[in-house]
């Protein structure tokens, strides 16, 4: 086909998917809706398209071959009774859809792997068409579409990218979940450079933004033999998405990328995640978006070494267990990730002892909008054949991605992927890249946020309007969080409680207390067993899992001193001198003597409530030490200290609430932090006292 012919049948295509969306919108279909509607007519037409050419192919060879789609189910047959619309509507309702979704295999597909697909698929879809007449000639539109044609697929592929693109925009709390800027796309997979032959993977495709990229890169960047068009087909795509929505609308897009035999499951992610994956099972190659903000049960959080309730940290545990010897990946993740302690500091130190992080990509604020705007960084990071850890970092601050940073996001000059691309693999650095050794981020904490030493003050260098647009946008997302938290409040005070139970604290968790091993006996310091001073805790007021301790005894020493063993699911509570620093253990640990640590009876109460209720009365604890000079709280005095509790049951959801809210106020500091406006953080910790004190007398 010439030139001239492409660009008359590009405007072709262009027109037809234009009239099919007009169609729609006259009959009161909105975007959202009508992207979904062309996405399983799409499927349909292409999957006939797919049956006619396979039927040819084994005629060819003298071969039956078998339809899924037969007689009058065929596109091919029920598509072109258009002047007959009233009856088509109701068979593609009716029999059509029964056809599609029923597990009957006498009235269904049957149930293999392509029919349990048609089905995820069909019975989450709907058909927006209420009169017959509108549905005819949206299924006339999308019957000139060839996806046999390379043009067709090529130009519908551009026209779909774009009608998921304006679905976000319309709706980024439904589409920002699964829509990537293209330009991000490219970039990460150009740095992975899948091969052929590679087993590449997405944890949660979307619509498969990703695959599809890695498709067309392969394809451009390599001859492929017979056998390797075939492998590209069948054993080199792979995902899994939770949406069935998504779920279709990514199978599409694979269409339109060429790969129809995509290995794409319909199933939640981190629901199915194991540790133990073995090395066949394993990718050479995963690029992924993961979704950030939400929030896992715990009861979802059995099968993750690190348990977290934010799917941002478990998505990277998934991606590192799943990543083959010699793999290479690429992940976008909210700043938070990289600095934050808790679970995403023990992430981030197995990360880099067992990983290759060679690169992390600063993004600059708003470039995910319309969607979020979340501060958001790439990760790349190689799995080493011997298994060894990172030595050095490199980092590029992006501060222009070639779109403005804005919600329009209109192109703009001066972009900077281009030279990010060309420095990369030799690490270069400049005005906008440098490295970081690994003995550095060790004494930094494990501190992997982006700190460009080549500007002596960040805001001296970054331009008057991206300064005010990033405090706009930390303080936007400040104003969310605090509505949600006014929320969680308003909600619960709502609620009527049940009545609340007197109880000492004798009664609802062992309590014992802690020693030193002598400073004098070397043999005592220095073992495997964690030690811990109120400097191991978390400030007053902020209740954590105990991430580490400075010092460790030997089995020695804790045999010679009053240091007893503190199981796991345990509270260490400082009793003298700074009352009432707290954290949980989650490992066997001992401390010292200004300790009394409680383990409770599991059955009674909550060990996060029992740390929540020790963290609210606190004050009145403190006051049972009595007027000396040296504070020390009395082990025997507080045994007998009393409290109200309500059901197991109950502990636990206001243990949600709690965790919910301070989750939240975790965020707001960590944005006022790097906000122009740090002096309401002392407002925050008051804040934090106050949502104790409403939920211990019952009220929250």
């Amino acid at each position: 086909m010439n030139n001239n012919k492409i660009d008359h049948r590009r405007q072709e295509v262009q027109q037809i998917v234009k009239n099919a969306c007009d169609q729609l919108n006259a009959e009161g279909v909105d975007a959202r809706n009508y992207v979904e509607q062309l996405a399983w007519l799409f499927f349909l037409k292409a999957f006939d398209e797919a049956e006619n050419r396979r039927a040819e192919e084994a005629s060819f060879d003298d071969q039956s071959f078998d339809r899924r789609l037969y007689g009058e189910y065929a596109w091919s047959s029920w598509a072109k009774d258009t002047d007959h619309p009233d009856q088509m509507l109701d068979f593609v309702n009716g029999k059509l859809w029964t056809k599609l979704t029923s597990p009957d295999p006498k009235q269904g597909l049957g149930n293999d792997l392509l029919a349990q697909r048609f089905r995820r698929i069909f019975e989450n879809v709907r058909n927006y068409c209420r009169r017959g007449v509108s549905f005819a000639k949206v299924v006339q539109q999308v019957d000139k579409l060839h996806f046999s044609s390379d043009t067709d697929v090529h130009v519908l592929s551009e026209l779909y990218e774009d009608l998921l693109k304006r679905v976000a925009a319309d709706s980024a709390g439904y589409a920002g979940e699964f829509y990537t800027q293209r330009h991000i796309v490219r970039m990460m997979v150009e740095v992975v450079q899948p091969k052929p032959g590679e087993k590449v993977y997405d944890p949660c495709f979307g619509t498969a933004g990703f695959l599809g990229e890695a498709a067309d890169y392969i394809r451009h960047n390599a001859s492929l033999s017979g056998a390797q068009l075939d492998a590209l087909q069948k054993e080199t795509f792979y995902g899994m998405e939770i949406k069935p929505l998504t779920y279709l609308l990514g199978t599409m897009n694979m269409i339109l990328h060429g790969i129809e035999g995509a290995n794409l499951e319909l199933v939640n992610t981190l629901e199915v995640h194991t540790q133990n994956v073995s090395e066949n099972n394993k990718y050479n190659v995963i690029l992924s978006n993961p979704p950030y903000g939400g929030k896992m049960d715990h009861t979802m959080q059995t099968n993750f070494r690190v348990k977290s309730s934010a799917t941002e940290c478990l998505f990277v545990q998934h991606i590192m267990a799943n990543l083959a010897r010699g793999g290479r990946a690429a992940i976008v993740i909210p700043e938070g990730v990289l600095f934050r302690g808790g679970p995403n500091l023990k992430v981030r130190k197995e990360l880099l002892e067992h990983f290759n992080l060679h690169t992390i990509i600063s993004l600059p604020a708003g470039c995910f909008l319309p969607y979020t705007p979340v501060k958001t960084n790439v990760i790349f990071f190689n799995r080493p054949q011997d298994n060894s850890g990172t030595k050095r970092v490199w980092y590029y601050e992006l501060t222009n991605d070639g779109f403005e940073l804005k919600q329009t996001r209109k192109p703009i000059e001066g972009e900077q992927i281009s030279d990010f691309l060309s420095k990369w693999q030799d690490q270069l650095d400049g005005e906008n890249s440098w490295s970081v050794s690994i003995e550095e981020i060790e004494e930094g904490d494990y501190d992997l946020s982006p700190k460009n030493p080549n500007l002596k003050c960040n805001s001296d260098f970054r331009p008057a309007i991206e300064i005010i647009r990033s405090i706009k946008l930390k303080e936007e997302r400040i104003l969310e969080l605090l509505a949600e938290l006014e929320k969680i409040i308003d909600i619960n005070q709502s609620k009527s409680r049940q009545k609340w139970e007197d109880f000492e604290l004798q009664d609802l968790a062992h309590m014992q207390g802690g020693g030193t091993p002598s400073r004098s006996e070397s043999s005592f310091f220095g073992g495997h067993i964690p030690w811990v001073t109120p400097t191991d805790l978390p400030a007053i007021g902020l209740i954590k899992t105990l991430a580490s301790t400075k010092e460790l005894i030997t089995d020695e020493g804790l045999k010679k001193s009053s240091a007893k063993l503190i199981e796991p699911g345990s509270i260490l509570y400082s009793s003298r001198a700074t009352v009432g620093k707290i954290a949980v253990t989650d490992k066997v640990v001992t401390t010292n003597q200004g300790f009394i640590n409680f383990t409770p009876f599991k059955d009674r109460i909550d060990v996060w409530f029992l740390a929540f209720l020790l963290n609210r009365y606190t004050p009145e604890i403190t006051h049972l030490a009595g007027k000396t000079t040296y504070i020390e709280v009395p082990r025997k005095k507080l045994r007998l200290f009393k409290v109200s509790i309500p059901s197991i049951d109950e502990q636990r959801v206001i243990v949600k609430n709690i965790k919910a809210c301070f989750n939240r106020i975790e965020e707001i500091e960590a944005l006022r932090q790097k906000s122009i406006f740090k002096s309401n953080n002392g407002m925050l910790s008051d804040l934090r006292s106050s949502i104790l004190r409403k939920v211990f007398p019952g009220e929250l």
